[in-house]
């Protein structure tokens, strides 16, 4: 171990932090343990410890490092009782290494970040005035050797700052090894802590976690799955903290002053990552907006972003005007499964039929998939198993439920009977004669059938793919097997195989069973999404994948000219109930045209015949047949339809599907009759038909149209009258109907609309136009609006298909269409009627049939074109309220509008003609806000939407490179940014009259920070900055508001920020923080705050400011509104600071989780506080004064407190983050305190102007002091605390700009006081407060750099006059800050509760210097009366006496009433006495008359020679008269005492490796104290062997060790009373006496090894003293001096006779005292007997008499006569005791029958000490009457009188009426009264107390001792514990 070698230069610096890892254990402490007594440069590394290196020895054997040392599991269990404390975590430590045990890893970059280096000289000579001549003061105190503050002066050498950054470059899986180790923390603390249920959360998240790291890693990833992963790892990252928070909530640890800590290390951060990359989201290369919106879905949504991710799609989605959006997905088919007991299922025929239902229609055709059998019979599907869905529409998604129905069916074989003889038959069942269908040699038989609901799959359509295929399970069913036939109008409605799947929609509980052969099927699903997705996704992919389209989709894109024939039921005619040998009906169907031809399912081939599934008599067969190819149909056509029964054709029928070119639609539940081969009735058929084409049935008012046109047309001669009505019919067709034949009718209107307008036209009305074109609107209406089939697809892709230059075949109409549509607008601006109304919302499909219809006329449609959009904006600007809706719905399709005429202008155009849009609306607007009037519902919606419209126009992806790109002197796009930023700013005006405008607002918001987005000219970005202090003051109001109407309150929904359409979509939030408060309107407004503030900061660097951006902007009309800022002045800068201390109220956001969004604002308020400093310094400081251009202190002291209240947020505090959360802070928040600091010192060089003086430059380094800066901090002395929070910190910066203040305000105070106790007043107390209010986590790293600092800055000479003052004051402060560090490091368990009072007292003491005594009063008060509440008279008068001990003996000054405790004006002299007086009564009621003695004894001397109070000085001596009465009279019980060593790092440092004494309870067992020590030190263990407590105090260990050992008290008689003749008298009164007098000192022994027998036996004794005197506060003091030395063998004897002698006089005080209060003696008398005859009986351990060898042995000539004279007296003194004893013990015989015994033990105790009787007889004799005198009073309850008071009533209680053996046995309640005037303060503090729970009870109640008015105690083995 020589590496400790002290040689200059054996240690050299690396040349960087060289990262390493420990590969070979390295355990100097295992071989030398003692080494931890010598220095802390050792620690035992094993492999895989991290350490960084920054020293190595010159020969590069040995190396310096910071090593990282995680806490093992038991570091755990041994500090955490509660979940949510200070965890234990990684701490580093430096250590020396062996280099050749560690591997150096040469590309590991640890960002070390500069703030946290080493102070410097360097770094504050720059501070400092160039002129001063005076040294450091860290250079005088290493001169001047002798200087005190020497042992102050944390002087090290300079090391490169522990590489707190070093995750700031590494990827996400480095984070998530970082992230793991603190859940396992947490992991480990919720075991510790008994938290199983959060313990168990957060393994499984531990685990899923440490899998995707794993795979990461090791790259174990493909390229499509690395997406899902990383969206994995990003939300189980936000779940961790939103567990830990969620379960750190229920922590309810409290003590008398506990510290709250707030999640210091930002555990429960919530914090941003990019959704793809999973990297953190930083403040340069994020968009401000994605940030706080993924913030805010990270901390509010579950599985966010592997759900949801769309969220933060900032592209806007058009209308939906087409709304025929529709999704594919994949189905992948597994296979069946069958009952185990089912051995051969049989299903090698098995038909599976698929298809897609709601619970109301089908929505795909029936699709078989192909099967095959396994040799093991189990059931697979071939490739094709994987079906590909295409085309269900989005509408049917979003409203109903969608199930995937799989059928299976099989062809089984039919043996007929008796298939030649048809004789044997009965009638009606007669089978026809003999033909090719006469029989069937098989049916198809249903086998079951099963429904799963898949809505799941589309909940989140929208996501991202890459995630995994859902998995759904189909259960299956089959029908019950009747065998009667039913009737259809019996109550069971869907009876047999076709009313399985209603039955299993509706959820029926009968009519199914479950088939054995086919239980289940397994399906895996995958959502494909659009046609884009579904294209990429099959690209790549060569296996055959089916599709299956939606009936929808087929019907409208593609519509089909076939027949759907539904067979549902086959019932027999009139013998339906009758029981027949019936079972099976199986129904054909068979075409009697060759070329007609039908099939079942999608994929089979078409046949002429189709047979349905065979069922009972009465079931439902629920067939469907699709028939094809009727354009090859006859003129008539029917089916013919076959029954076969039981394999027999019995009955056949006919079906007629066209008649007269007409197809026959039968209508559902219509029946067919099947006749029987004797032409009689024999079966009903129910069937029904439906016809989807459109090239028959032609309604009529469709013709009568198709022939006006055609033959107006051919003379252009019609009657307008007959026409109308036409039209007005057709409107009226129902719209089924009107939508078969979409396509003609269009075609229709539009060639009628060309023939009637073009020239030539022989129309006589002039109206005829507008009439025709009117009826053509509201066609589109109804047909365009319909919700069943909506056909807007059709025209959208007419145009699709003209933009690709296919020819529509519509009439050229293009021209006609605009001019009647400019006409209507024309004519309708005053109208609100239906047509008015649709003329504005399908104006946008009248314009695209106009683009359609317009071949080569594109320059003609343009000049048309704009006379439309001019009518069209006059239109928009109308101000009629009646059209607000028609508004409203034409800027709902604008921007439609524009995508539509890309095909004709050029993006400069249409731009243009979206900003004559914009400024149409404008003018409402402006009237809206000079009124400033309510808005109706119209209005309000009006204004909705066009903040929509200018979203889409503003997110329109022809205009954003348009926008971007644009040349400044382009006056369009000015102007359009100016009104779209002004018309963003106006609803914030009209809320101040309508508070309903909250939502308008929020899309308001959207527009405004779309357009921040869309801006890169730095002349409006410099222009947008000036609207910062508008939306401070918006924020403000709105703030104000939301306040008001309950919005501060948790939610369970919560809307999108900055939301695209309106209504908002709401999203849920997650279970886990179900009280999360957010308000969405505030969350807006300060990002956008944030972000006109990082425009600032990237456009003008550190030169940005307020004043010089107005000046630059001064000369821009375009942006002269009244949200501008004209000109920054003290208003203004109040509103940035009213708004920036709103950001951090933790209100509207939380703020203390959303570590993310929180360092967002803290960066941007420092902006802008940095922007106001130059006009804050350019206003004059006057005390108050409204004048603009003046500031008042209060606002400068404002702006300090915002500066700091930033710089102390726990996120400025990078060292004290986890590494994850400090990686995600540092890269949003930067340098956080750099910049605090650099506003800080310019501030505070600002005041000192203009009072700059020489010779504080020359002696003290400072420039000039101002009164301003001592008053600033005199009028707000919470600055100074801010002050020292900046300060202790580790930020080389920030440090060293606090002591450059607190040096000026030293030198400031000293300069005009010649004294420091005015900083000590300011002080002291704000370091205290800072430290309860839990602000101050105070390290000694932290406070050695401070005072390094500190040093360093402080530049004064040995001579200078202030120097030795100066060196008192900073060992005042220096001292409190030690003290506070200390403090910071006790737990906050209740156990340690005494550990905090103990340190509090001891601030408290410098808290006095400071004049400040109200905490420490308060604190004493509630101990007080904590104390009386347990009837605990002892420490309620110690706290009394404490407190008296604050005042001094001053009769001249007077002290204000106090209210804790609460007492009148008076003197300190009066305040002091009643004090003592009070504390001098309870230690009387506690028995502790020797303490009432000292109290009283101090109480004389005041009056003696103070104020010569004769009456106080008569009272005092009365009282002491009295106590040295009861001292010779009164039975009191003597308390055991104990040594207890606590040892562990299970211990804080408070306790551990300390020794204390502890004050037991009377005669207490020490497996008793053990006891109560376990309880209350939970997870402890009791060590015995005193060489393992030695051992563990050199070598500490894991865990909590305790060691207890029973001392006895150590006191002092005076030699001469030892050798006078008194020394027999002595009593146990008079022992007790002395013994309780100043009682500090205490002893215990051993015995040494080697003895045989009592004359050679050396014992080892060991004497404690305690800082303080028993009685004392909290019943224990800790042991300052420990001495041990040997006791001779006759020194032993003396003191093991002393130990016998006390031990007896205590049991003779506890006999007495249960003889006079009649109480149990049976204990005390065995107690008793033991120790009489211990010590008498020679046999029993020797007994007392073995001593007797010193005095008569063979050696005791050899024995100092001194000693054999102390022999002599103890013996004399025991005899005495023994007597005394023997007396009392035949007082307690328990009965008669003992007596016998008594006698022998009186016999023995005469004969063994004949000797001693004989020359004590005298004595004894005197003792024997005064002892049968007692007892017999005490038997007869003789009480003494009350003894009369001697002072004057205001001072002494009243007489009692009841008596006592204590004179002064007053009410419980009395002393409370005297101190408590106010009954409600006394119930406040109780309740306080009450309100805790018993596990909460702290030290003080666990170790006290119940000792009330002389009452009895527990016996010595009991465990008692007391409770509130």
């Amino acid at each position: 171990m020589s590496v400790d070698s002290n040689s200059k230069g054996y240690w050299r610096p690396t040349e960087q932090l060289l990262y390493g890892v420990v590969v070979k254990p390295f355990l100097p402490l295992v071989k030398h343990p003692e080494l931890v007594n010598h220095t802390n440069s050792y620690a035992n590394l094993f492999a895989g410890s991290e350490v960084y290196i920054f020293e190595e020895t010159i020969d590069q054997k040995w190396c310096r490092a910071y090593f990282c040392s995680k806490p093992l599991p038991e570091a755990f269990v041994a500090t955490m009782t509660a979940f949510g404390e200070q965890l234990p975590g990684i701490k580093t430590t430096i250590v020396i290494v062996p280099k050749s045990f560690v591997h150096i890893s040469s590309n590991e970059d640890n960002n070390i970040i500069s703030i946290f280096t080493s102070p410097d000289q360097s770094h504050v000579d720059s501070m400092l005035s160039e002129k001063c001549t005076s040294p450091t003061f860290s250079d005088t105190i290493n001169i001047n050797k002798e200087t005190e503050v020497k042992a102050l002066s944390y002087k090290k050498p300079p090391r490169p700052s522990f590489p707190y950054g070093r995750y700031n470059k590494r990827p996400l899986r480095d984070e998530i090894g970082a992230i793991l180790f603190l859940l396992s923390s947490h992991i480990f603390s919720t075991y510790a802590a008994s938290e199983f249920e959060v313990y168990n959360k957060l393994i499984q998240l531990y685990q899923k976690l440490d899998d995707i790291r794993l795979i990461l890693v090791f790259d174990l990833y493909t390229q499509a799955e690395h997406l899902e992963l990383i969206r994995s790892a990003s939300c189980l990252l936000s779940k961790i903290a939103k567990y830990i928070f969620a379960s750190g909530r229920h922590n309810n640890s409290h003590s008398l002053t506990s510290i709250s800590s707030k999640d210091p290390c930002g555990f429960q951060g919530i914090f941003a990552r990019d959704i793809n990359t999973g990297e953190l989201l930083s403040y340069d290369s994020t968009d401000l907006q994605t940030l706080v919106m993924s913030s805010v879905f990270y901390g509010l949504t579950n599985n966010f972003p592997i759900s949801g991710s769309q969220r933060l799609n900032l592209k806007i989605r058009p209308p939906n005007l087409e709304n025929f959006a529709h999704f594919h997905f994949l189905v992948d088919f597994k296979d069946i499964r069958s009952d185990p007991s089912v051995i051969h299922p049989n299903l090698e025929n098995v038909i599976t039929a698929v298809y897609l239902r709601t619970k109301d229609e089908i929505l795909t055709e029936p699709y078989i998939v192909n099967m095959t059998t396994n040799r093991d019979i189990s059931l697979s599907l071939r490739q094709s198993s994987v079906v590909l869905f295409k085309d269900i529409p989005d509408s049917i998604i979003r409203k109903n439920k969608i199930y995937l129905v799989v059928v299976l069916t099989e062809r089984i074989s039919v043996q007929i009977k008796e298939k030649t003889s048809a004789n044997i038959a009965r009638s009606p069942f007669i089978p026809f004669k003999s033909t090719t269908k006469g029989s069937i040699d098989s049916v198809i038989r249903g086998i079951s059938a099963g429904i799963t609901d898949i809505s799941p799959v589309f909940v989140d359509t929208e996501n991202d793919l890459n995630q995994r295929p859902h998995k759904f399970k189909i259960h299956f069913y089959a029908a019950i097997d009747d065998k009667v036939a039913l009737t259809p109008n019996e109550s069971d409605s869907c009876p047999g195989w076709g009313g399985i799947i209603p039955r299993i929609l509706h959820d029926a509980d009968d009519g199914v069973i479950i088939n054995p052969r086919t239980l289940s099927m397994t399906v895996n699903i995958k959502d494909i999404g659009n046609d884009k997705t579904l294209e990429e996704s099959f690209t790549p992919i060569n296996i055959p994948v089916r599709t299956v389209k939606a009936n929808f989709f087929n019907d409208m894109y593609n519509p089909q000219e076939v027949i759907y024939l539904n067979v549902s039921c086959a019932t027999l005619v009139d013998i339906q109930k009758k029981v027949t040998n019936i079972k099976s009906i199986a129904i054909k169907v068979l075409t009697n045209n060759k070329n007609v031809k039908m099939n079942i399912y999608s994929n089979e081939k078409l046949h002429n015949e189709i047979e349905f599934v065979s069922v009972l008599p009465g079931e439902m067969i629920g067939g469907r047949v699709r028939i094809h190819n009727i354009d090859q149909m006859g003129n008539s056509e029917s089916l013919t339809v076959l029954a076969y029964l039981n394999g027999l054709l019995m009955a056949k029928g006919e079906i007629l599907l066209k008649k007269n070119d007409n197809i026959i639609e039968h209508k559902n539940g219509a029946t067919i009759t099947l006749m029987s081969s004797e032409n009689k009735k024999l079966i009903n058929l129910k069937i029904s038909s439906e016809y989807p084409g459109n090239n028959y049935n032609v309604d009529n008012e469709i013709e009568e149209f198709t022939k006006v046109v055609q033959d107006y047309a051919t003379d252009k001669n019609v009657y307008e009258g007959d026409v109308l009505e036409i039209l007005k019919k057709l409107n009226e067709v129902d719209t089924s109907v009107l939508l078969k034949t979409i396509d003609l009718l269009l075609f229709n209107y539009l060639e009628f609309i060309r023939l009637i307008t073009e020239a030539g036209s022989t129309t006589n009305s002039d109206r005829f136009a507008d009439n025709v074109f009117e009826y053509f609107i509201l066609f589109l209406k109804k047909t365009l609006s319909s919700k069943d089939k909506n056909c807007r697809h059709k025209l959208f892709k007419m145009y699709y298909k003209y933009c690709t230059g296919v020819n529509s075949n519509l009439p050229i109409t293009g021209l006609q269409l605009l001019e009647c549509l400019a006409h209507a607008y024309s004519t309708k601006r005053g109208s609100n009627d239906e047509y008015a109304i649709a003329l504005c919302e399908f104006s946008v499909f009248v314009l695209l049939l106009s683009v359609i219809s317009s071949d080569n006329q594109r320059d003609e449609w343009k000049v048309v074109y704009a006379t439309t959009f001019e009518e069209y904006c006059i239109y928009l600007s109308a101000s009629f309220q009646h059209i607000t809706v028609g508004q409203q719905a034409m800027l709902q399709t604008y921007d439609i509008w524009l995508s539509i005429l890309e095909l004709h202008f050029e993006q400069k155009e249409l731009f243009t003609m979206a900003t004559m849009v914009i400024m149409s609306l404008q003018y409402d607007i402006d009237e809206w806000c000079c009124n400033v009037k309510k808005l109706n519902n119209d209005e309000h919606n009006f204004l909705n939407t066009k903040y929509l419209l200018l979203q889409r126009i503003l997110l329109y992806e022809p205009f954003k490179n348009y926008l971007r790109n644009f040349e400044e002197d382009d006056p369009m796009i000015l102007t359009f940014f100016q009104k779209s930023i002004n018309t963003s700013l106006i609803p914030y005006v009209l809320f101040r009259n309508d508070p309903s405008q909250m939502d308008t607002i929020r899309l308001a918001n959207s527009v405004m920070i779309v357009v921040i987005r869309n801006i890169t000219n730095s002349n409006i970005l410099k222009n947008l900055i000036r609207l910062i202090p508008s939306y401070c003051l918006y924020f403000i109001q709105i703030r104000r508001y939301c306040k008001d109407v309950g919005l501060f309150k948790p939610r369970r929904t919560f809307t999108e920020l900055f939301p695209l359409k309106y209504p908002f979509t709401k999203y849920y939030v997650d279970s886990i923080v179900n009280d999360e408060i957010i308000v969405e309107i505030l969350m807006e407004i300060s990002t956008l705050i944030c972000q006109l503030a990082k425009i600032a900061h990237q456009l003008y660097g550190s030169d940005l400011s307020f004043k010089r951006i107005v000046q630059e902007c001064r000369e821009n009309i375009n942006f002269e509104s009244q949200f501008y800022l004209e000109d920054m002045n003290l208003h203004d800068i109040e509103l940035v600071i009213r708004t920036i201390r709103a950001f951090f109220m933790d209100d509207y956001f939380p703020e203390r989780k959303w570590l993310g969004i929180t360092a967002l604002l803290a960066r941007s308020s420092l902006i802008l506080l940095y922007m106001c400093q130059d006009t804050i310094e350019d206003l004059q400081i006057l005390p108050d004064s409204n004048d603009p251009k003046s500031i008042t202190l209060k606002t400068w002291c404002d702006f300090f407190k915002s500066i700091l209240m930033i710089a102390n947020h726990k996120i400025s505090n990078l060292p004290q983050l986890a590494p994850i959360s400090r990686k995600a802070v540092y890269n949003i928040s930067g340098e956080l305190r750099v910049n605090a600091a650099v506003i800080l010192e310019r501030s505070w060089n600002f005041l000192s102007r203009g009072s700059k003086r020489n010779d504080l430059a020359e002696k003290y380094g400072i420039e000039g002091l101002n009164d301003v800066q001592l008053l600033l901090f005199r009028e707000n002395p919470t600055l100074i605390r801010e002050l020292y929070i900046f300060a202790l910190h580790q930020d080389i910066s920030a440090t060293i700009v606090c002591c450059k203040i607190f040096w000026c305000i030293t030198v400031n105070v000293w300069d005009r006081e010649h004294s420091f106790q005015k900083c000590l007043d300011y002080s002291i107390p704000e370091l205290y407060n800072g430290f309860q209010a839990g602000r101050i986590y105070l390290h000694e790293y932290e406070l050695t750099c401070f005072v390094q600092c500190l040093f360093l800055m402080i530049h004064v000479a040995v001579d200078d006059e202030m120097f030795d003052d100066l060196t008192a004051f900073l060992k005042e402060i220096i001292g409190f800050l030690h003290i506070l560090m200390e403090a910071y490091k006790i737990p906050k368990q209740p156990e340690y509760d005494d550990d905090r009072i103990a340190s509090q007292i001891e601030m408290f003491s410098y808290l006095l210097d400071a004049n400040k005594p109200e905490l420490f009063h308060r604190m004493l008060y509630e101990i007080y009366v904590h104390s009386i509440k347990k009837k605990d008279y002892v420490q309620a008068g110690l706290s009394l006496e404490l407190l008296a001990s604050t005042y001094t003996w001053d009769t001249s000054d007077v002290l204000q009433a106090i209210p804790y405790p609460p007492l009148p004006i008076q003197s300190s002299f009066d305040r002091k006495e009643y004090l003592f007086k009070e504390s001098a009564k309870f230690f009387t009621k506690g028995l502790k008359l020797e303490k009432a003695l000292s109290v009283y004894k101090d109480l004389i001397k005041a009056y003696d020679e103070i104020n010569y109070n004769l009456n106080g000085l008569a009272f005092a001596y009365n009282q002491i008269s009295t106590i040295y009465t009861d001292l010779q009279s009164v039975d009191r019980l003597v308390p055991t005492y104990f040594k207890v060593s606590f040892m562990g790092f299970g211990f804080s440092s408070s306790l551990r490796n300390k020794t204390f004494i502890f004050e037991g309870l009377p005669f207490e067992h020490i497996t008793s104290m053990q006891n109560r020590l376990l309880n209350v030190y939970h997870g402890s263990s009791i060590i015995q062997s005193a060489d393992e407590v030695s051992k563990l105090l050199i070598k500490p260990t894991m865990g909590r060790c305790i060691n207890v050992t029973t001392v006895e008290p150590r006191f002092y008689i005076s030699n001469d009373y030892t050798r006078s003749q008194n020394m027999p008298n002595m009593n146990n009164k008079i022992r007790m006496y002395i013994e309780n007098r100043d009682l500090n000192s205490f002893s215990s022994s051993r015995r040494l090894p080697g003895a045989t027998n009592v004359a050679d036996l050396w014992v080892e004794e060991s004497t404690y003293t305690t800082a303080s005197t028993f009685p004392t506060l909290m019943y224990r003091a800790e042991i300052i001096e420990t001495q041990t030395r040997k006791l001779s063998p006759v020194e032993n004897a003396i003191r093991s006779l002393q130990v016998k002698i006390q031990e007896l006089s205590g049991l003779l005080n506890m006999g007495h005292k249960i003889l006079k209060e009649k109480g149990d003696s049976l204990e005390i008398f065995e107690e008793l007997s033991r120790n009489i005859t211990g010590t008498i009986s020679a046999p029993i351990n020797g007994g007392s008499m073995q001593y007797k060898v010193f005095i008569k042995g063979p050696n005791s000539a050899d024995i100092d006569p001194l000693d054999i004279s102390k022999l002599i007296g103890a013996y004399d003194e025991l005899t005495i005791q023994l007597n005394a004893c023997l007396t009392l013990h035949l007082d307690l015989l328990p009965s008669d029958d003992l007596k016998d015994n008594h006698y022998v033990l009186a016999e023995l105790f005469r004969k063994n000490f004949a000797e001693e009787i004989l020359r004590n007889h005298s004595i004894i004799d005197a003792s024997n009457q005064v002892l049968v005198k007692k007892t017999t009073s005490r038997r007869n309850s003789i009480k003494n009188p009350n003894k009369i008071m001697a002072m004057s009533s205001w001072d002494m209680p009243p007489p009692s009426s009841s008596s006592s053996s204590v004179p002064y046995k007053d009410n419980q309640s009395h002393a409370v009264d005297l101190l408590s005037p106010d009954d409600r303060i006394l119930t406040k503090y109780m309740g306080r107390r009450n309100s805790r729970s018993s596990s909460n009870i702290n030290l003080n109640l666990a170790l006290t001792p119940t000792v009330s008015n002389g009452s009895n105690a527990s016996n010595s083995t009991s465990n008692t514990f007391y409770h509130d």
